[in-house]
């Protein structure tokens, strides 16, 4: 199991820790370590079976975990995490889908299709820089290595589509995606 640490123990913070419960009754695969928060008034003591553990700049200290920013409000958030990445570049934020969502896997299918995709930034990189068959060489190392990758078919079409190979190879390509 992976560790796993919330940052932000109030309301949000223990619905995520709810939520890692319902997640490990289908699948054991968190390990809860417990809660961070920068409020030293609730320093050591435990919400929903967890202690509070730390604060921010004590992220150093689990590099091997993953962390959930539990918190409500858009900017504070978005500053806690801005505060993380440059105290711990190589930090690690858990993905956490509801398995009682019916669309969970939908949601799960995409975040994976935008981990692939971002695998393609060389190849647009390339594209844009007209290097074609460079960028094919590497759609074609990408599907070698990972056959069902619905991104790397979905550009490689595109890159047939407008030209560079025959046209009915792009089709071929976009009906198994459809």
């Amino acid at each position: 199991m992976d560790r796993l640490i919330i940052f932000g123990a109030g309301g949000m913070g223990r619905e995520t820790a709810w939520l890692t419960e319902r997640i490990n009754k289908i699948s054991p695969t968190w390990e809860r370590l417990g809660f961070m928060d920068d409020d030293d008034s609730i320093r050591g003591k435990s919400f929903n079976g967890y202690p509070v553990i730390g604060k921010t700049q004590d992220i150093l200290r689990y590099k091997d975990a993953y962390f959930v920013v539990a918190i409500g409000a858009s900017k504070v958030r978005e500053k806690i995490v801005s505060n993380m990445k440059a105290l711990c570049p190589d930090i690690k934020f858990a993905v956490l889908i509801d398995p009682e969502n019916p669309q969970g896997q939908n949601l799960l299918e995409m975040a994976m299709n935008s981990q692939k995709a971002h695998e393609l930034d060389p190849v647009n990189e390339l594209l844009n820089q007209g290097k074609v068959d460079e960028a094919w060489r590497e759609i074609n190392k990408i599907l070698e290595n990972d056959p069902d990758n619905i991104v790397a078919k979905n550009v490689k079409g595109n890159v047939l589509g407008r030209g560079y190979g025959r046209l009915d190879d792009a089709i071929k390509i976009f009906e198994e995606i459809v």
